[in-house]
């Protein structure tokens, strides 16, 4: 059962900068324990890097929090 989902959307100069940062976030996300009885899980929205113009480029990481109880 989901509870509640976080959607953090990452942007750079350019597609590997970009996905370098959801890297980063996924594995500093990765690392945070909300709390005994919640589990978290992250993933890619399956997008993958869009170009939106102008040397910006957007991906999209979401985390699902899930309550173990």
């Amino acid at each position: 059962m989901i509870n509640s989902q976080l959607k953090i959307r990452c942007y750079d100069i350019s597609p590997t900068l970009s996905m370098d940062l959801s890297d980063q976030v996924y594995q500093f996300f990765d690392c945070i324990q909300l709390s005994s009885s919640y589990s978290s899980t992250g993933t890619s929205d399956g997008l993958g890097v869009i170009n939106l113009g102008n040397n910006v480029f957007e991906s999209t990481i979401i985390f699902e929090i899930n309550n173990l109880v």
